[in-house]
């Protein structure tokens, strides 16, 4: 039985490629190519295969900044730079945390075969204190752990590494407080790269590309942060 590339199974379909930030260069050349001329040629076979796919591509890395070192390629970044999306990271979205963990426990319970049916206030709170470097997946990777912990019904959270806890003087009743800090980081971090770019917001040497961000989700974010509107040269 042949092997079929993956191109080849999505041809008229949708594709999602993930950690495109850790694609090496010399697939990145052929990435670019069925991008470019929708057609590949399948490993050992010289026959050119036509091909049309929509892409759905993913990654947690700076692509800018991957450019400038030169392991990512320009012309493959903007080919995928269609309709961006940013996803804020979990450290920016404390509202979530409780609702994320309710459904990993779910999952979790039911995969390793011990029903936690609780889970205390106290264990929200130290959830939402940590500053959570590896994002979603490293709540899931925690709440598997304390599954597998738990000796009752109720979720017993493991020791987090302190290095990484934020401040732990509010509760759970206290989220906003650490939302309006990350707003005050947001506000002046956003300022400075405007900054940077010499108040350009669109364009190759724009704030919006060295902020990961489309143009009107920036100015979005300018005019709830209340960041004054500058003029584009």
């Amino acid at each position: 039985m042949r092997k079929v590339e993956r191109f080849e199974l999505a041809d008229l379909e949708t594709i999602f490629l993930n950690e495109m930030g850790d694609l090496p260069l010399e697939l990145q050349v052929e990435l670019l190519r069925v991008l470019q001329a929708r057609e590949f040629e399948r490993l050992g076979n010289s026959d050119t295969i036509k091909v049309d796919v929509k892409i759905i591509a993913a990654t947690n890395r700076n692509l800018e900044a991957a450019i400038e070192k030169g392991t990512f390629r320009e012309d493959l970044y903007y080919r995928l730079y269609v309709f961006p999306l940013k996803v804020p990271s979990l450290k920016e979205r404390f509202d979530d945390i409780p609702i994320l963990t309710k459904h990993f426990v779910q999952k979790l319970s039911l995969k390793l075969g011990n029903p936690i049916y609780k889970i205390p206030k106290n264990v929200i709170n130290t959830l939402s204190n940590y500053n959570w470097p590896w994002n979603v997946r490293e709540l899931e990777n925690i709440i598997e752990r304390s599954v597998i912990l738990s000796s009752g019904d109720s979720l017993e959270l493991p020791e987090l590494p302190q290095i990484k806890i934020q401040s732990n003087k509010n509760d759970y009743s206290g989220i906003n407080n650490n939302s309006i800090k990350l707003m005050d980081i947001e506000h002046d971090h956003i300022k400075k790269v405007l900054k940077e770019s010499n108040l350009i917001i669109e364009g190759k040497r724009g704030a919006s590309i060295k902020l990961g961000l489309p143009p009107t989700i920036l100015r979005n974010r300018m005019k709830k942060l209340n960041i004054k509107k500058p003029v584009n040269h």
